[in-house]
């Protein structure tokens, strides 16, 4: 998929299996059932990039642990 098709919002959605977006829809559904389970309330916009931006921070974490620790 390009980078036009990306930014367009208006585009119309893929989701046969395999797709980007069905593989973006699964993800975004398993991020919000992980967001609520641990918050203990509904889900709200954004569960996947938040959980994207948790992972990113982890793994920055975990590389300055491990080269200040080398």
């Amino acid at each position: 998929m390009n980078r036009l098709t990306k930014l367009n919002p208006f585009r119309r959605k893929d989701y046969t299996p395999g797709s980007d977006d069905y593989n973006r829809m699964l993800a975004s559904n398993s991020a919000r059932n992980e967001e609520s389970a641990t918050k203990n309330s509904t889900w709200a916009p954004g569960a996947l990039k938040r959980l994207k931006r948790k992972d990113r921070w982890s793994n920055v974490k975990s590389n300055v642990r491990s080269w200040w620790h080398n």
